[in-house]
């Protein structure tokens, strides 16, 4: 049995577990940057907490909205004893570059200690690994090993874990220059080629140039003070890989990358005896960076229209290239031999929903005339986004059946004729 001191020192324990969990190297972090995270509390504990360590500030992140509350009495409650309070509302709904740096400012201005805080501490432990990032000047590897190595609860969430590092690596970036970006229409088959360079290296990545193009696309490079250092493709067809070969024959140091093949678990390995490759071809890989200047797009293979589908981020998670699988309001056809439908809605899910809000997704065609879409705009008005796999797979059955009746009905009309 515990004496009334052995309670005390339980409680206490229990309250410097909560608020800076149980990692030396944390705890060290968290005492010498006066900044604490927490999670929920009774209404005794959080002011027992805000006392005993003197917190001068309170950044508080739940919306308050049903469970949404670090406590009971939510925000109103902890005004009365603690002087600088700010209720900052954060969710998963809501995660962009531009929340991230208007909190980043808030917390700026406040004296400390700060307390910042919401339910399960997975957002508030986001917020502060951001803060120590820009504060310390940290790259994004370096925030993402911190992250790690000291278990921070939003580490279990990727969508919080992606919003960390593409707030990182803008607050890292913005001085640079602007990077160059321009989207091409091939007139004949209505497809988009992608360039994106660096001004200062020179160098830039073509995505999905297109066969019969080639020049137009060199041309405009040249114009633009560019190279193109890689040509990359979303996809190993026949008219991508005659698209890659074209920019090389303009441009012949331009490296030629696409997923030649891709498995379930994101290897890449080469098809055999398959047509267009070449041995000297970079075999993408989940996580393979194509560099231009200091900036680099990011291999994210995902299958499902194909096994060999795959599109590529921009290291600040801003813009993410996303060939015929993330469409505009739409997904892509699995009308090819090797399309699996499990693979694609494996991709929307376990990628695509947790990238940032505002990510913005350029697909290789267009959507009743929109060009370009974001996750935000996907995720609230792509009704198969969604939609649990199983009725995901018969909206998908019944989206092809419907194509089939549609071509049929003009073959019909055809002979007719």
């Amino acid at each position: 049995m515990l004496n009334k001191e052995g309670h005390k020192l339980a409680q206490q324990l229990e309250v410097e577990a909560h608020l800076f969990g149980k990692h030396s190297k944390f705890f060290q972090y968290v005492a010498e940057n006066h900044v604490g995270v927490e999670g929920s509390l009774s209404h005794e504990a959080q002011i027992k907490a805000i006392k005993r360590k003197g917190f001068a500030s309170w950044v508080y992140l739940c919306t308050d909205d049903g469970n949404d509350r670090a406590f009971q009495d939510g925000y109103s409650a902890i005004l009365p004893h603690i002087p600088n309070a700010v209720h900052f509302p954060v969710t998963l709904a809501t995660l962009t570059y531009s929340l991230a740096e208007e909190a980043l400012e808030t917390i700026k201005t406040l004296p400390e200690p700060i307390l910042i805080q919401c339910t399960s501490s997975a957002r508030a432990s986001a917020v502060a690994a951001m803060y120590w990032a820009v504060q310390n000047d940290w790259d994004a590897e370096t925030t993402l090993k911190f992250c790690s190595e000291s278990n921070l609860p939003h580490t279990e969430t990727p969508k919080l874990v992606h919003w960390v590092i593409a707030t990182v690596t803008r607050y890292q970036t913005w001085k640079e220059p602007e990077l160059i970006f321009r989207q091409l229409t091939c007139p004949d088959s209505g497809h988009f080629t992608y360039i994106i360079g660096d001004p200062e290296s020179g160098e830039a990545v073509v995505v999905d140039g297109r066969p019969g193009r080639g020049g137009r696309t060199a041309r405009l490079l040249s114009e633009l003070g560019l190279v193109c250092a890689w040509a990359a493709a979303t996809a190993a067809d026949p008219a991508r890989l005659r698209g890659l070969r074209e920019l090389q024959r303009a441009f012949p140091s331009a490296r030629a990358v696409y997923c030649q093949g891709v498995l379930g678990d994101g290897s890449g390995h080469r098809p055999p005896n398959a047509d267009g490759h070449r041995e000297d071809d970079a075999q993408a890989r989940r996580g393979d960076r194509l560099g231009f200047g200091r900036r680099f797009l990011r291999v994210e293979p995902t299958p499902g229209r194909t096994l060999r589908s795959c599109c590529f981020l921009l290291d600040d998670y801003s813009k993410l290239f996303s060939g015929e699988t993330f469409l505009v309001r739409a997904i892509g056809r699995l009308d090819q031999a090797d399309s699996k439908c499990s693979f694609l809605y494996s991709s929307i899910q376990n990628f695509l929903v947790n990238l940032p809000n505002d990510t913005m997704i350029f697909p290789s065609t267009p959507t009743d005339g929109m060009n370009w879409t974001s996750v935000d705009e996907e995720v609230k008005y792509n009704p198969l986004i969604s939609l649990p796999e199983t009725h995901f797979e018969d909206a998908i059955s019944q989206k092809a059946t419907s194509m089939q009746h549609g071509i049929a009905a003009v073959a019909e009309e055809e002979d007719d004729l």
